[in-house]
């Protein structure tokens, strides 16, 4: 009986490790038949992770600069913001809960959801009430 349990404990604590695991999944299968030499482009999908494509250039990293140079950037202009009511500084801790996964070895997109009402610099306004999904982008290192 004691050694069931054990065994049981083992098998459930392996299975909770692969789920927490960073899971990559690949396909590096190539389709001989479809005789051209461009490579395929990768996909990024709605929340921000890549889609792979058969026969995409296996690096990663590159995938994912080729989709976002498609991408333009906007210019901005720094000013002077002096209204601390309606000011959330840099750094503030926002608490809430994550709704996509991260992989750290790419950039990407990740959305979540505020766990508590986020107030402005002087205290007097919330900025961002709890419940609102967040959506932004990351980079590591």
């Amino acid at each position: 009986e004691a050694r069931r349990k054990a065994e049981e404990a083992e098998r459930q604590k392996a299975m909770w490790e692969r789920l927490r695991s960073n899971q990559m999944i690949t396909s590096e299968q190539a389709n001989p038949a479809a005789g051209h030499d461009q490579p395929a482009q990768a996909q990024i999908a709605a929340d921000g992770q890549l889609v792979p494509v058969p026969g995409a250039d296996t690096d990663p990293n590159k995938a994912f600069l080729a989709q976002s140079e498609k991408h333009s950037n906007a210019m901005a202009k720094a000013r002077v913001f002096r209204r601390t009511d309606a000011l959330i500084p840099e750094g503030t801790m926002i608490r809430g809960f994550l709704e996509t996964a991260i992989n750290t070895d790419l950039p990407g997109m990740v959305r979540a959801v505020a766990r508590e009402d986020v107030y402005s610099l002087d205290g007097r306004r919330i900025l961002i009430p709890k419940g609102s999904r967040l959506t932004g982008e990351y980079r590591s290192g």
